[in-house]
């Protein structure tokens, strides 16, 4: 009874207004499907990424300025800009804007907020300058909080994240609110013990998020 619809920056709003001939979606449309489930008893949840996947925000040169490969820098796999900057205060006064308006649209207590492959972190100057003092882990798990802030603090609902990252950053997990629901996606037929993301070996992560006291 619940439909996930994994928006990604597809959605156009006040904040969000701009268009490149690529497929978009007006906020009227987000209603009528909201509209149209709720007749049927089903619940829809909105999937917005916020850290990562974030090209169909970031490929707009009115946003390029809030990438982490700004300027063209080459990251992790490629020099397309798909990661938002932690380091930036306009990263987050965007994504609290955005994020506000795309919840009026959604009445569901839940609110996905994404974070899965997170592939550039620490390449700008100024995540860069962090690392001296701070670790890849620390800049994901800040923001993730920040993250959290928007969604569970000012739009009061339960916040939704992918799990994937944690194969790189176990310890981002210690300092993670237990109100927020690990997502986790695998490709796996058998997924009592999945296989890491990043492909490390198998291991009981379900186990570990029971330890630590995660739903998910």
């Amino acid at each position: 009874n619940i439909l996930a619809l994994h928006l990604k920056g597809i959605v156009r709003t006040r904040s969000f207004p701009y268009t490149d001939g690529n497929p978009y979606y007006t906020p009227q449309a987000m209603q009528a499907i909201v509209e149209y489930a709720a007749r049927r008893k089903i619940e829809v949840v909105p999937i917005v990424e916020t850290f990562g996947h974030a090209e169909q925000i970031l490929r707009f040169p009115q946003f390029q300025h809030l990438a982490e490969l700004r300027g063209g820098r080459m990251g992790r796999f490629s020099s397309v800009p798909r990661v938002f900057c932690p380091s930036l205060k306009e990263t987050y006064a965007f994504l609290e804007q955005y994020l506000s308006e795309i919840a009026e649209l959604f009445p569901s207590a839940w609110f996905h907020a994404g974070c899965d492959e997170v592939w550039d972190i620490g390449y700008c100057d100024l995540c860069k300058a962090r690392l001296e003092t701070e670790t890849q882990s620390d800049l994901y798990a800040k923001h993730l909080l920040a993250i959290h802030g928007i969604v569970a603090g000012k739009l009061k609902k339960r916040m939704i994240i992918w799990d994937d990252m944690f194969d790189l950053y176990p310890r981002a997990l210690a300092g993670l609110p237990r109100d927020v629901v690990l997502c986790s996606w695998h490709y796996d037929k058998f997924v009592d013990r999945p296989c890491g993301h990043t492909g490390g070996p198998k291991a009981d992560v379900f186990a570990r998020y029971d330890r630590l006291g995660f739903r998910y």
